[in-house]
């Protein structure tokens, strides 16, 4: 295989670490579509690549993820949570671009 070019169904899973902070943890991607695979601390990768995904909770802090697998350098992301003005259940503002 080329040098830099993904493996599908790679192994091990890579394990998943989100913050304790205010955070609601949902784990999809490619997991979504095998039996009892959603919502674990670890997803299986599909050519070396997944997703997740994450939910804030009404408190505002950091969020980070943290990703491992055996033989690889953890990969960490942090995104700031930050509060909103909420007024009969809806934000009236649109988030800023990235």
């Amino acid at each position: 295989m080329r040098r830099g070019a993904g493996a599908p169904r790679m192994r091990p899973a890579v394990g998943i670490l989100p913050s304790p902070g205010p955070v609601v943890w949902r784990a999809s991607g490619l997991n979504s579509a095998m039996l009892d695979s959603t919502n674990n601390l670890f997803l299986s990768t599909e050519c070396g690549i997944n997703r997740v995904a994450v939910r804030s909770t009404l408190i505002p802090g950091a969020i980070t993820v943290t990703a491992t697998r055996p033989g690889l350098t953890p990969a960490v992301g942090t995104i700031p949570s930050v509060p909103v003005a909420i007024a009969g259940g809806l934000e009236n503002a649109l988030p800023p671009r990235l």
